[in-house]
């Protein structure tokens, strides 16, 4: 073995290995032959370390554990993935952070077996983000487990608003997060929630979220049982952890109260964070002006993105990883920058591989990682003396030289050319390289659901004139009209065969079968039919499916005849899909399974598939920029490339971004998660229904109470909980005002109505105020004699409920184009505005006695008074400062003082610094596109 590897040129593996073969054989005198080194396949001027380190860090041993687990029978579990099995095993509650792909959900069918083996009667519920993920899980579960249950039980149910089936009387439920908190608030489901053993959270990070955060905390601090919390992309594990197990501490003290321990549940809730990735991800750029593959696809070294002055103050950020090459190219420019130098760093030497790996055979993944750490150390302790900070400053600005340098190029040949028509006429081009480098299957996502579309049928047309065009050329051809004859006559004995059902030869006794002269050969034959897809002309391949399951798959659409779903079959058959959630549920379940099963090649795809969905590929594209495109999409969308047990290396390629953005989405760190303001009038409502009409009282007044105690907003701002107080409190004054409560905080009358809109608030509370005032009544009235209203009620209704809960607004100077439907509301009728200006009022009323209660309260804390916008402090000396003020806002001194200690209670400002206004309902749009009735306490407030 020694000579064969001396035979490649590496001496110093050959001489660890015949040392190795000497240690157990003590009568072995074998020496190395230096002379053998064969010229033609020897590696020259590189250790086997460098080797190693350059070319096979994606085959580098992880230390993995070689110990079976009695619990898992398919793989040998990590020892973090063993502590998520001890904590199930012992009824705890769990926080798990580990990145995507590295195997955290299994935990979750464990959970799931462990549940159905106990009895018939415990519930597993499964809380994710997306339909999408709903019903992949819901698949995934039917297709891993079988039990016989007894008559009217089933296995698994799902629920989300538009879907639901076996919801109540099933054993595992998949659900969304707005339905499980519909179930869990309800006061007649208490019975079906007092069965609940175990709730999974995926993708718990969407806590953070701007839309339906709100949800996902309610629902972790009011569920009775233990929890699963699963996510890739939470910066602050421990706060998430240490603020749940204060609501479990809390539950626990309730449920001692009154005297039970549901099912020996641990109240306990333990925190597994595990931050290795399996595969590496290796990020480049796609320019379409390149030449050639290498001025096409352009590497980005993690460095590349730093900016000297984030360098310079923060060092590398915390989550930047490097594959093992990347390590060696950075080591290589810091050894290339100090080789002139008479006084290079002494650990600079250490740091060469052949000496940092000296005696190592074959490195492995955690001695590669180790040593990424040492020569980020190193580049970091250069900072410290101005030579070292000058050499560092120019190491970035060589790896940051290629990439800049070929985009500078790439944007000077495209100064007006528009990113998605770029994207559209190369993606053709761009694909057909991939799979030359064998980069298929691929995801690309777009969050233009039109885009997604336009480039899937681009293909599909490119794919279809090429075939087209060969097989025509083809016909034409000598060969080609020799086969059309010999399969017109294979075709004849063949009917001659099924119709008489003689034996196989043919009339004349030749056996025709057998003639290999006359069989028309396979490429004949899929050039001459003009049903059949060639090879060069699509991307798909059979991968795990046979004909027959394929044609099962697409068999769910086949009566979907729409022009839509036209063109995705035509699509599908070149191996190419888009995915959005404007497609069917069929649809999208089926090109899931097609992509899985590698017959498709690539999906265009939006957000959807971003969140948890098993959609395993070797290259991730980010096909054009997009607002929504941020830090934790980032992360989500390029976790699908390189999934652990299908590829050992993914693949990120960006497609037409700009580069600061490109380089803002790789070194920004995951935001903080915060919480949410965590109450609204209506969940107010909602919490005093449950407790009035529970069937088991105290359970849901410990709901309510664990809910409004432990908000997760007071983790990092414990004052806001009295501010959280006070609108509870004038909440419930709103709602007795409104009729809804009585003053014993009992629903009454049309509570039950508002509850179910809750997702409509604030028009929820305006519809009950029509229907009170009998606005309604008034508006449908029949005309003597007939059976049916009138077209102009119906348009009034109409027009009523569109302004309640359609509404959306259409920016200034925005084009609108011709349409059969009316785009631009009508202005309600008189009567119904002025009915709605009095809701306004009431409103106003009772909240504007929230805000000045909230300031005299925060003036008697002596919070600090300094606007953010203007820097005024109050009280100020320099009154001339907030005369102008006063004059410009037409505002009073009394507003002022209210203002000021109500704006400077805490970050109460939007992600872009402005500060958030509610339009009071029935406000139309101007001509300027402004809104008009932001006056009173309102507009002071913004101020």
């Amino acid at each position: 073995m020694a000579d064969y590897i001396l035979k490649l040129g590496f001496q110093d593996m050959a001489e660890m290995v015949l040392n190795s073969e000497r240690g157990k054989d003590a009568t072995n005198t074998k020496s190395l032959d230096t002379e053998s080194v064969d010229d033609k396949y020897a590696i020259k001027d590189m250790s086997s370390a460098h080797f190693q380190m350059n070319f096979m860090g994606h085959l580098m041993k992880r230390d993995v554990r070689s110990d079976p687990d009695p619990r898992v029978n398919t793989f040998i579990p990590d020892t973090w993935q063993r502590e998520l099995l001890d904590a199930v095993d012992n009824n705890d509650s769990a926080v798990i952070v580990a990145p995507t792909s590295s195997g955290k959900t299994f935990a979750s069918f464990y959970c799931m077996r462990k549940i159905l083996k106990a009895d018939n009667d415990g519930i597993v519920v499964y809380v994710a983000p997306t339909k999408a993920l709903v019903n992949q899980v819901a698949a995934e579960v039917s297709a891993r487990f079988k039990k016989d249950l007894p008559g009217g039980k089933c296995l698994y149910g799902t629920f989300t608003r538009d879907y639901r089936k076996d919801t109540l009387n099933s054993q595992i439920l998949v659900t969304v997060p707005q339905c499980l908190e519909i179930l869990l608030l309800s006061p007649r489901r208490q019975k079906w929630t007092d069965q609940i053993r175990y709730i999974i959270f995926d993708e718990v990070h969407c806590l953070g979220g701007e839309i339906g955060a709100e949800v996902w905390e309610h629902l972790l601090v009011t569920i009775p049982c233990p929890f699963l919390a699963l996510s890739a992309t939470i910066r602050n594990p421990k706060d998430l952890q240490s603020w749940l197990q204060r609501a479990q501490s809390f539950r626990k003290q309730l449920d001692e109260e009154q005297g039970i321990r549901k099912r020996l549940n641990s109240y306990e809730v333990k925190l597994v964070v595990y931050q290795e990735r399996y595969a590496d991800l290796k990020k480049s750029i796609y320019l379409p002006t390149g030449k050639s593959m290498e001025e096409c696809f352009v590497p980005l070294h993690p460095v590349a993105v730093l900016s000297w002055k984030q360098f310079s103050e923060k060092g590398f950020p915390s989550d930047m990883a490097f594959s093992s090459n990347e390590s060696l190219a950075l080591y290589n420019l810091m050894e290339r920058a100090w080789k002139d130098s008479a006084n290079p760093p002494e650990q600079l030497k250490t740091l060469c591989p052949s000496r940092y790996f000296h005696n190592k055979l074959f490195i492995t993944r955690n001695e590669s990682r180790a040593y990424e750490q040492d020569v980020k150390k190193e580049l970091v302790r250069w900072l410290v003396t101005p030579e070292g900070t000058l050499k560092a400053k120019q190491i970035i600005q060589l790896l940051q030289r290629k990439p800049r340098g070929e985009i500078k190029k790439h944007e000077e040949r495209n100064k007006l050319a528009d990113p998605e028509m770029m994207i559209g006429t190369s993606f053709m081009r761009f694909l057909q390289q991939l799979k030359e480098q064998d980069k298929l299957p691929v995801l690309v996502f777009s969050f233009n659901r039109k885009f997604c579309e336009t480039l899937t049928y681009v293909i599909t047309r490119l794919f279809e004139a090429k075939e087209k065009k060969i097989k025509m050329a083809y016909k034409s051809t000598e060969r080609g009209k020799k086969a059309a004859v010999l399969q017109k006559s294979q075709q004849k004995v063949a009917k001659r065969k099924r119709d008489k059902k003689t034996n196989p030869t043919g009339p004349d006794g030749d056996d025709v079968d057998g003639n290999e002269e006359s069989a028309v050969e396979y490429d004949d034959m899929a050039l001459l039919d003009d049903n059949e897809v060639l090879n060069d002309c699509t991307f798909a391949s059979m991968g795990t499916h046979t004909k027959e399951d394929l044609h099962k798959v697409m068999s769910r659409v086949r009566f979907d005849q729409s022009t839509q779903s036209i063109k995705l079959q035509r699509a599908c058959r070149r191996g190419i899909a888009y995915h959005h959630a404007g497609l069917g549920a069929k649809w999208r379940a089926a090109i899931e399974t097609l992509f899985r099963s590698k017959f498709l090649g690539i999906v265009v795809a939006t957000g959807t598939l971003a969140l948890g969905i098993h959609m395993p590929c070797k290259t991730v594209v980010f096909a054009g920029d997009s607002v929504y495109l941020d830090a934790i999409q980032y992360r989500q969308m390029s976790g699908r490339a390189g999934r652990r047990g299908f590829d050992p290396v993914g693949n990120v390629i960006f497609f037409g971004l700009p580069r600061p953005k490109i380089e803002r989405l790789i070194v920004s760190n995951v935001p903080h998660l915060k919480g949410n303001f965590p109450i609204s009038v209506t969940l107010v409502l909602r919490l005093m229904l449950l407790v009035s009409n529970a069937d088991i009282r105290k359970d849901a007044l410990g709901k309510a109470l664990s809910l409004l105690k432990h908000p997760f907003l007071c983790q990092d701002h414990p004052e806001m909980m009295s501010q959280i107080k006070h609108y509870f409190l004038f909440s419930i004054e709103y709602l007795i005002r409104k009729g809804l409560l009585d003053t014993k905080g009992v629903p009454q009358g049309l509570a039950g109505l508002a509850t179910h809109l809750h997702y409509h608030e604030p028009a929820n509370f305006a519809l009950v105020t029509f229907l009170r005032s009998g606005a309604f009544h008034r508006l449908c009235k029949r005309d003597a004699g007939e059976d049916k209203f009138s077209e102009d009620v119906m348009r009034n209704l109409v027009a009523l409920l569109a302004n309640l809960f359609g509404r959306s607004w259409i920016q200034a100077g925005r084009t609108i184009h011709r349409s059969s439907s009316m785009v631009i509301l009508e202005p309600l009728s008189p009567p119904l505005l002025k009915t709605l200006d009095k809701h306004n009022r009431e409103v106003e009323s009772v909240f504007d006695l929230y805000i000045k209660s909230m300031a005299e309260e925060l003036s008697i804390q002596r919070q600090p008074t300094c606007l953010p916008l203007s820097g005024i402090e109050f009280p100020s000396t320099d009154t001339t400062n907030i005369s102008a003020h006063m004059a410009i806002h037409n505002t009073t001194e009394t507003d002022v003082n209210l203002c000021q200690e109500t704006t400077c209670a805490g970050d109460v400002t939007n992600s872009d610094g402005t500060y958030p206004v509610h339009d009071n309902l029935g406000s139309t749009p101007g001509k300027d596109g402004d809104v008009p009735g932001k006056d009173g306490v309102l507009e002071k407030m913004v101020m």
